[in-house]
């Protein structure tokens, strides 16, 4: 008997089973082939970029524990340093995750610190991973901080800029900013030199912030500021504003300015204009009014203390000596102006030199109208009038002298007498200087040595009257003393030599002068003093004592004299 065979049903699957599996692999495969180009795209196109990108996230910057560079005086007292102290800051999300109340940290940190709780408590409890709890505390303090133990609460490195005098010299040595940067005076001038280097080190991290053993791959090394000697005696600075603010007060005047300088070699040993910085803040808690160094960066008029330029100009130019005669009348009309004397009198007879002797505003007129206008000028450009004086300070004032060929008939009768044009105190005493030192025009500065420099600098100088012309000038300065308007300039036997100076000032916006105000000047030196010094004072507008401010110099450089132990030499 014949059977039928049933249909196999495992084998009628099998085509079926077949298509699933190649698809399959055909996925797998297909996978596999994106998998691998995305690898070749990764490692072999883009391996270098990703690398550079991994190897920069494992790199974290610390920075150098540099101070700023420390400023000393003549005689290597300090007067600015930095001085170590810590900053408080946190990582609220640390502290977050050692389970600490923002509440409960911030009241620990008040019996520490003694600051704000509600502000601890704000700037703990935000979302970031940095806040800054305290800008600088002293290192007691800090360990004091660290003893708390609190989780992502730590204290780091700053410095604090300190000046151990206070606000003694403040004018000059200036301060700094919140960032450590110089913002005034010298600590500004030369903020390049003090400041320390911004170099930092890159150090290798791993997975969970763990540094890898060896892994440093940047070791800059730490680069301190350098230090700056400064020409200033803090001794005497401290005398100088003393005197300064006395004087002010007992004259009832608006402004004194004193400045000390080395005629030979341009080093200024003290300076200050009132109103001075505080002694306790000094330069931090001071108006910008008492911040201000007038004497080198305000310019008034210098009435007569500029007399003897023109005497210079005429002696100098070969077009007379001290011993010529001019007749020298009541009043002297220019225009609508009558210029006159300080004191009335009749027709003189007075030469050259007594007409500096008496400080006659009509013969220094008539004076430079013998040499002309072209003439005065340039030998008030050679004082340097009207020019920069390269002295190394944030802001120095030239002062104002214009072109002699804009000069009105006006401007060639009170120019020669100080009027119509401007100067610091400090051209004055570098003008002067030229007579005390035989002839030379010093480079007024500041900074005396420091450790970026080898050897003291070399300051400009340049002779610009002969030593014949110094000498002459310095026996009519010398006669102003002891025979003419400055008396009382006198200091014990020395041969003070020097010139007074009586000038209106300018009346702010309207572009004339006071007739009641007057700043009162002298100028003066020691002829053949070793050291060679030159003081200069300005009082202005004081309601009490003599119209003069020569009895303050007097007693400015008796000081100095004594302070010195000054000589005279032949």
């Amino acid at each position: 008997m014949q059977r039928t065979q049933e249909p196999d049903q495992g084998q009628g699957s099998r085509p079926t089973r077949s298509k699933r599996w190649k698809a399959i692999l055909w996925i797998v495969g297909g996978c596999m082939v994106a998998i691998l180009g995305m690898l070749v795209y990764d490692m072999i196109i883009k391996g270098d970029e990703y690398a550079a990108q991994a190897y920069d996230n494992q790199l974290r910057p610390i920075d150098n524990e540099a101070f700023r560079g420390t400023i000393l005086d003549r005689n290597g007292n300090i007067l600015a340093q930095s001085i170590e102290m810590r900053q408080v800051v946190a990582d609220p999300t640390e502290l977050k995750a050692g389970k600490v109340p923002p509440e409960e940290a911030a009241l620990q940190l008040h019996q520490v610190l003694g600051g704000d709780v509600m502000e601890y408590t704000e700037k703990l409890s935000r979302d970031g991973k940095y806040v800054l709890l305290e800008k600088c505390i002293d290192l007691d303090t800090a360990a004091r901080v660290e003893a708390l133990d609190l989780p992502g609460v730590y204290t780091v490195f700053t410095t604090q800029r300190e000046y151990p005098y206070g606000g003694v010299g403040a004018q000059i040595l200036g301060g700094v900013n919140g960032e450590g940067v110089g913002n005034g005076g010298l600590e500004y001038y030369y903020n390049d030199l003090l400041a320390p280097s911004t170099k930092v080190e890159y150090v290798e991290y791993g997975l969970k912030g763990i540094p890898f053993i060896g892994g440093t791959v940047a070791n800059v090394s730490q680069e301190k500021g350098g230090n700056l000697v400064c020409t200033i005696d803090i001794e005497m600075q401290a005398w100088i504003e003393d005197f300064a603010q006395r004087t002010m007060e007992e004259r009832q005047a608006e402004k004194v300015s004193i400045m000390v300088l080395d005629a030979d070699t341009g080093e200024i040993y003290a300076t200050c204009s009132t109103p001075l910085c505080p002694r306790e803040g000094g330069w931090r808690e001071a108006t910008p009014d008492e911040q201000t160094l007038a004497t080198v960066a305000s310019a008034y008029d210098p009435g007569s203390m500029f007399k003897p330029i023109v005497a210079t100009a005429a002696i100098d130019s070969g077009a007379m000596t001290e011993d010529k005669y001019f007749t020298i009348p009541p009043s002297l009309k220019v225009y609508d102006r009558t210029i006159t004397d300080s004191h009335p009198h009749g027709t003189l007879e007075y030469t050259l030199s007594q007409i500096i002797e008496h400080s006659s505003n009509i013969g220094t007129v008539l004076v430079a109208r013998t040499i002309g206008d072209e003439t005065v000028a340039m030998y008030a450009t050679r004082f340097g009038f009207g020019q920069d004086a390269g002295t190394d300070f944030g802001y120095v004032s030239d002062g104002l002298l214009k072109d002699y060929t804009e000069w009105a008939p006006v401007d060639s009768a009170n120019i020669p007498f100080g009027q119509g044009m401007t100067c610091s105190v400090l051209q004055i005493a570098r003008a002067y200087a030229v007579f005390a030192n035989g002839g030379t025009l010093v480079t007024p500065h500041f900074m005396l040595l420091n450790t970026k420099v080898d050897g003291p600098y070399d300051w400009p100088s340049d002779r610009i009257i002969s030593i014949d012309t110094a000498e002459r000038l310095q026996l009519v300065l010398r006669r102003v003393v002891t025979r003419g308007t400055a008396s009382l300039a006198a200091v014990g036997d020395y041969p003070v030599a020097g010139k007074t100076g009586t000038a209106q000032y300018a009346e702010e916006g309207s572009g004339g002068y006071y007739s009641d105000r007057y700043i009162y000047g002298f100028a003066g030196f020691i002829v053949g003093g070793d050291p060679n010094f030159v003081v200069v004072i300005t009082i202005k507008n004081p309601q009490r004592g003599a119209e003069t401010a020569t009895p303050d110099f007097s007693e400015v450089m008796t000081y100095v004299t004594e302070r010195y132990y000054v000589k005279v030499t032949d």
